[in-house]
């Protein structure tokens, strides 16, 4: 089976960008920095608690996210 990796910078993108990710999950209360997103976008990599943050955060603004949608195969 080949490796699947999610593609960063469009689920980044799904939250309208860096700014906006990181004022959307500043205001729930996940504390982090822009420059934290910034390296997760060159990385292509977000550590798996922020992804667990991210779909919460998704959640909680009723438009939850499903990851196979941004999965790259």
């Amino acid at each position: 089976m080949k490796n699947q990796t999610l593609d960063i910078k469009k689920l980044i993108a799904r939250f309208g960008g860096r700014m906006e990710l990181w004022r959307r999950m500043n205001a729930r209360g996940y504390e982090l920095s822009v420059k934290t997103i910034e390296k997760w976008g060159e990385r292509n990599s977000v550590p798996s608690a922020r992804i667990m943050e991210l779909l919460e955060l998704a959640t909680y603004e009723k438009h939850p996210i499903n990851l196979n949608d941004y999965m790259v195969r």
